[in-house]
Parts: structure tokens; C-alpha cells; sequence
């Protein structure tokens, strides 16, 4: 299953095509972020993404518990979508299969549905990986 759901992530990373129906872009001078307010009206205001987040204002929170993932191995053979938009790279997962519980608490499970990878544009990118427990 797992050589499956990566073959599929591959290819579809590798066959990225911009459908037609898609209307927005960073590069295309007819659809890039200049002209997005006069397509979709909430893109005129203030507060869009991507959003900046500067090291500056990082805070890290010790107390805030641990998260856990789990699978239920019962449904693995259960149907996953990827979708390629030619802007993000979205799994689809089937319910039921993946959920992540907060601070060991079960009242604080919750599934997960989709995942998404996304580019475009890097004017503002800030990557902070820390690894160590």
C-alpha cells in the first residue's frame, strides 16, 4: 500500500499539469497575484496568505503536550485520492483510517481528512526544523 500511495504521489508531482479550469497562477501575467482581488473578491483585503511569519516572533511552548498519529490498520486498503491542481498537491484520506490525538487526550482526537503540499511563490519563505526531543 505504501509503494502505491508513493507511486502515485510521484507521478502526479511529476505530471504537473495546469487544468483548464484552474484561474489563478503567481508567474501568468493574466492570472497572477496582481489580478486575484478583481477575480475573487475576498483576495482584495488585508489579511491574505501567505501569511509571514518572521523568526522574530517564534515562540516555542513546552508545555503544550505531545501528539499522537495513529492508524487503523483494519482499513489500509480503503481508497486514498491525490489530486494535482497544478497550485497544491492534495491526499485525500478515507475516514476512519488516520487520526491524531492531542495531549494523550481522547476527547482531543481528531481524523485526518486531507493533506496538502503547496508552491508558488518563495519571496518570504522561512524554514525552522528542529528535530531534537
Amino acid at each position: 500500500m505504501k509503494c502505491q500511495i508513493i507511486l502515485a504521489i510521484t507521478i502526479s508531482a511529476i505530471s504537473i499539469t495546469i487544468d483548464a479550469a484552474s484561474n489563478w497562477s503567481y508567474t501568468n501575467k493574466d492570472t497572477n497575484p496582481t489580478t486575484w482581488a478583481n477575480q475573487f473578491h475576498t483576495c482584495g483585503g488585508h489579511f491574505q496568505s501567505p501569511i509571514n511569519l518572521p523568526r522574530s516572533g517564534l515562540v516555542y511552548l513546552a508545555n503544550l503536550g505531545k501528539i499522537e498519529m495513529s492508524t487503523n490498520k483494519k482499513n489500509l486498503s480503503a481508497k486514498y485520492t491525490v489530486l494535482n491542481n497544478g497550485h497544491s498537491l492534495m491526499i485525500k484520506f478515507p475516514p476512519d483510517v488516520h487520526t491524531v490525538t492531542l495531549n494523550g487526550d481522547a476527547d482531543e482526537t481528531y481524523g485526518v481528512l486531507q493533506m496538502h503540499f503547496h508552491w508558488g511563490s518563495t519571496n518570504r519563505v522561512c524554514v525552522v526544523v528542529d528535530f531534537a526531543v
